[in-house]
């Protein structure tokens, strides 16, 4: 997962830097960018997972905030430590399942082409 985050958080930030035309600028945008589809997100989703009425919802929006490399990455390893802790529901008891951490790595694997050749 660490290599997985690593090729698809630097493919992605070379992509959203050419929406801008001043470095630090850009290096702003980006690191705020990332910091807030990571940890923000994955908050968001961790909250939603824990109400009974949003349980539904966050399966289907977890679909699209995996196309964030930073929620991937905050995610998998979530649920790494909610399964290891014993928290996390025992349907999914191996590590490399996919509602631990398989979709993420899926999704990062995905990202780092769609991101690598996207420009």
């Amino acid at each position: 997962m660490f290599l997985g985050y690593g090729l698809a958080v630097a493919s992605s930030t070379y992509c959203l830097s050419f929406f801008f035309s001043d470095h630090t600028m850009a290096q702003n945008v980006v690191l705020l960018i990332n910091f807030f589809s990571g940890l923000i997100l994955m908050v968001i989703s961790f909250i939603m997972g824990l109400i009974k009425s949003t349980v539904s919802a966050n399966s289907f929006l977890k679909n699209f905030f995996r196309l964030s490399p930073g929620f991937c990455y905050a995610d998998g390893l979530a649920s790494l430590a909610l399964l290891r802790q014993g928290m996390k529901d025992k349907s999914s008891d191996a590590a490399f399942d996919w509602n631990v951490t398989g979709a993420s790595i899926c999704y990062l694997g995905v990202e780092v082409y769609i991101f690598s050749f996207f420009f």
